[in-house]
């Protein structure tokens, strides 16, 4: 007689009286104590799920709390509880001859508040203070997207906007539980952001020797023409930006200085909203 502790294999051989001989085998499978792993105890945010799973048993079975569960007879059933909970999980081998009990707490953490504060309507070329408010569990802020954004993770940043843009703000708290809230900019076309000068003096001295247009919120100077007293073109650029004094006037025409005087001049420009506007005015050349 046998009494293996472990599983074992046997084999049998018989022998008839002719000699012919014939065997078999036979698996005796031993059962023994196991212990049932879980993972740590945890946490979730408030509404959110978990994967739950449990090692080590054939089968398994959820008890006494299943609220929440996805299924309490797997092994990896997804949690959504409500409130903090202790979920118990069952273990069997294949033979049912042992289980084990284990234990998994999830906790259950509420999420923070966040405003980005109310939509704005802003003059193109300007600045925009932007303004979160959270509650004081929150512990970060992420701003997206980063266009235009003195920086992205203060809860206070400044725009610069050259188009109509819509940011998300992202609050989290320590337990990494976040909510956003988002804040519209709206761009109002400026021409008063233009300054177009009256007068320059070409004489090399590097100090207002270049005619240009200054400003913000322009997207394009479609053109800038400059007309003599004749009615003549004395200076014509197409497709620059403002604050640009290389696509300026320099007081000469044909490589030559053009007299002291007034002249005239034309410009077409495209706001950062996409409207077109037009100045027309005179400016002096001073020597």
């Amino acid at each position: 007689m046998q009494n293996p502790v472990v599983t074992t294999q046997y084999v049998v051989e018989v022998t008839n009286s002719f000699g012919c001989k014939n065997k078999d085998t036979s698996v005796v499978n031993i059962a023994g104590p196991f212990k049932l792993k879980v993972p740590a105890d945890t946490f979730v945010c408030r509404g959110n799920s978990v994967q739950l799973y449990a090692t080590g048993a054939s089968t398994y079975k959820w008890i006494n709390n299943i609220t929440g569960l996805s299924n309490p007879v797997i092994a990896s059933p997804v949690a959504t509880p409500l409130m903090a909970s202790v979920y118990s999980v069952v273990g069997y081998d294949a033979n049912n001859c042992f289980n084990d009990t284990a234990i998994l707490r999830i906790g259950v953490q509420s999420f923070p508040s966040v405003s980005a504060g109310p939509d704005v309507e802003a003059q193109t070329g300007s600045e925009v203070q932007l303004q979160a408010t959270g509650s004081s569990d929150v512990e970060s802020y992420s701003w997206s997207p980063s266009d235009y954004l003195s920086c992205t993770t203060c809860p206070s940043p400044v725009s610069k906007p050259r188009n109509q843009v819509s940011y998300i703000v992202k609050a989290t708290n320590r337990y990494g539980c976040s909510v956003t809230d988002t804040v519209q900019i709206k761009l109002v076309c400026a021409q008063s952001r233009i300054y177009i000068p009256t007068a320059f003096t070409p004489n090399k001295d590097f100090k207002n020797d270049i005619f240009y247009p200054k400003g913000g919120g322009v997207k394009q100077v479609n053109f800038l023409k400059i007309y003599n007293r004749a009615g003549q073109v004395v200076f014509e650029r197409r497709n620059f930006n403002v604050n640009d004094p290389s696509a300026g006037w320099n007081g000469m025409v044909n490589s030559y200085e053009v007299s002291s005087g007034t002249y005239v001049y034309f410009t077409e420009m495209v706001c950062d909203t996409g409207e077109v506007f037009s100045f027309k005015g005179t400016v002096v050349v001073i020597k």
